[in-house]
C-alpha cells in the first residue's frame, strides 16, 4: 500500500480554497460549538476504528473532534464533493469524515478494514509539517508531513492480506475530510 499527495487544485478542480480557508478560521477555528459534533467519546461514529485498533493488539486511542457535516458545514462539504467527481467522474464520494484535530491532537493507529476502499482526503493544516499520517509500507512506517494551508492524500484501505494500518498526528490545529470512492 502507499499513499500518494496530491495539490488540492489537483483534485478538487474549480473549488474555491481561499474561501474555503477563510470558512474554516471563521467557523471552525472560533470554536462555533453548532459546527462540532463533540470531542470523540468512543461513540457510534468512532466505534469501528476503536474495533479495528483493539482486534490488532494497536493502541485504542485518539483525541479529536468530529465536525458536524450538517448545518452551516453542509455546503462546503456538498462544493468539495461535487468538485472531486469532477476528477473522479465515474465514481461516487461518499463523505467518510470530518475531523479537526487541535494541537496535540491524533488518531491512533487503525487500518479501517470494516470500511474497505480507495479514501481521498484534503487536509488544511494551520502549519507547516507539523502535522503527519503515518502509515506501513512493506513493514516500514512511513510519514507524510502535511505542509501549510491545504494538501490531499490518496490511498487504499483494504480487508485482510490488504489492511492498511495508519494513523494521524497533528502539533497544530488540523481539519482532514475523507471521501470513499466507489
Amino acid at each position: 500500500m502507499s499513499v500518494t499527495q496530491h495539490k488540492p487544485e489537483d483534485l478538487f478542480p474549480n473549488f474555491d480554497f481561499d474561501e474555503f480557508e477563510k470558512y474554516i478560521k471563521d467557523n471552525i477555528l472560533s470554536k462555533d460549538p453548532s459546527i462540532r459534533i463533540a470531542r470523540d467519546n468512543r461513540g457510534e461514529k468512532s466505534k469501528n476504528i476503536y474495533k479495528d485498533c483493539k482486534e490488532h493488539n494497536r493502541a485504542v486511542n485518539a483525541d479529536f473532534y468530529f465536525l458536524n457535516p450538517q448545518g452551516n458545514f453542509a455546503p462546503q462539504i456538498n462544493r468539495l464533493r461535487h468538485s472531486l467527481l469532477t476528477y473522479y467522474a465515474d465514481c461516487q464520494a461518499e463523505l467518510r469524515n470530518t475531523i479537526w484535530y487541535k494541537k496535540n491532537g491524533y488518531m491512533g493507529w487503525h487500518t479501517n478494514k470494516y470500511q474497505t476502499g480507495d479514501r481521498v482526503y484534503l487536509i488544511w493544516s494551520e502549519e507547516d509539517e507539523k502535522s503527519s499520517f503515518d502509515y506501513y509500507e512493506k513493514g516500514k512506517k512511513k510519514s507524510i508531513l502535511a505542509p501549510k494551508g491545504f494538501s490531499v492524500n490518496t490511498f487504499y484501505c483494504g480487508e485482510f492480506e490488504r489492511m492498511f494500518a495508519h494513523q494521524v498526528t497533528s502539533d497544530c490545529n488540523r481539519i482532514s475530510i475523507g471521501f470513499r470512492l466507489r
